[in-house]
């Protein structure tokens, strides 16, 4: 009986001792550990946050030319079914007007075929960029380029034509809308007189 005590009692200070070992040496951070940690953390977030950054540029940049490709088709579209527009079928086919600097363009219908846009009457739509410029330009020469300070695209029905840049009279074959963001990253959406958009990469 009294042997089974001892042992019974040595046992429980075997596990208090192996206890308080434990919490003696337990797992921790010391102050030197933790300023380690965070100088670490510091260069990492330093090194990958301007790229994340200049990524993210790029994807939005990205996104408005596929944008501005995609609406130059439905536009296209537009012209070749005949949509109404308040009523009627626009005479003059639907375009797209843009403006040197502006950060928006308009999709709009020609009701009175001048092959411009004439103002609120007949906007259809207009598109924000979110801050990305946009510089409409012509090609003067073999890939040399000049910015205009405003240019219509505007798809006749029913196969449809394309009317360019009637309001300043220019018979150039090709025009491009230059994208800019105020990092300066761009990117190029070309159009040619047969209604051929491509996206410069």
């Amino acid at each position: 009986m009294d042997k089974g005590f001892a042992q019974h009692h040595f046992l429980n200070r075997d596990v208090e001792k192996c206890s308080f070992d434990t919490k003696k040496n337990g797992a921790g951070f010391t102050l030197v550990e933790l300023l380690v940690v965070i100088a670490i953390v510091s260069i990492i977030s330093a090194l990958v946050l301007p790229n994340f950054t200049f990524g993210q540029r790029q994807f939005n940049i990205k996104a408005s030319a596929y944008k501005l490709a995609q609406d130059l088709r439905v536009t296209q579209e537009k012209a070749m079914s005949a949509v109404e527009f308040n009523g009627q079928v626009p005479s003059g086919g639907y375009g797209i007007n843009f403006i040197l600097n502006s950060f928006s363009y308009i999709i709009f219908a020609d009701t009175d075929g001048d092959g411009e846009y004439d103002g609120e009457n007949e906007k259809v739509e207009e598109i924000d960029l979110n801050n990305i410029k946009i510089t409409p330009q012509y090609c003067y020469l073999l890939e040399q380029w000049d910015s205009l300070l405003e240019l219509s695209i505007i798809f006749l029905p029913p196969d449809p034509s394309v009317v360019i840049d009637a309001a300043n009279k220019s018979y150039n074959d090709e025009y491009m809308v230059l994208l800019t963001d105020e990092s300066g990253i761009s990117k190029s959406i070309k159009i040619n007189r047969v209604g051929l958009v491509s996206i410069i990469e």
